[in-house]
């Protein structure tokens, strides 16, 4: 099952217009200043700060705050892991099958 995740986008005219507020982890696209923003749930675009450089820990939350309305449907996912997983002993004689699992979301 593929995910797409599409960002609103708008011209800077229609953000002013309309000045709507984002949803929580939500990015906006200016496609104008091809700047985004990220809403927090309760502000209005036009005092929401740019978010040119986010923090790693904003794109995290956000990223988990879609899942957590968007859960993916992981089996497709976990087959393709367990058929390329590598021999536990492959070139370096180290078992990595404990940390391909920890790595299936």
């Amino acid at each position: 099952m593929r995910i797409r995740i599409q960002i609103r986008r708008d011209t800077s005219a229609n953000w002013a217009s309309t000045d709507p507020i984002l949803a929580a982890g939500e990015w906006g696209l200016d496609l104008t200043q091809k700047k985004v923003k990220l809403g927090d749930g309760s502000t209005p675009w036009s005092s929401l700060p740019w978010a040119t450089d986010p923090a790693p820990e904003d794109v995290q939350e956000a990223v988990a705050s879609y899942l957590a309305e968007n859960p993916p449907d992981d089996s497709a996912l976990n087959a393709h892991i367990a058929a390329t997983r590598p021999h536990p002993n492959a070139e370096s004689g180290k078992d990595f099958s404990a940390w391909f699992t920890a790595q299936t979301v």
